[in-house]
């Protein structure tokens, strides 16, 4: 597998979705945030990412099922 260079990351702690996007761009890595699922599966709609980083619970739908909605749209995404 090759190194992901493309990342979504979802985290409606907004501190927290900061801190990690600063980290990830900081490695070299383009990393793209949302802070709730609407956001999130708009993005994943609209782009095309290597990895999914999510939190397990988000307001109104799980982490786990954006999971899954995620390999729906791009089964290739880590």
């Amino acid at each position: 597998m090759t190194t992901p260079s493309e990342i979504l990351v979802v985290d409606d702690d907004v501190s927290a979705l900061a801190g990690l996007l600063s980290l990830l761009r900081n490695l070299g890595y383009r990393a793209t945030g949302a802070a709730d699922v609407l956001g999130a599966t708009a993005l994943l709609d609209a782009f095309p990412f290597d990895m999914l980083i999510t939190d397990i619970r988000l307001p109104g739908e799980s982490g786990l099922k954006l999971i899954r909605r995620a390999r729906e749209v791009q089964p290739a995404i880590a």
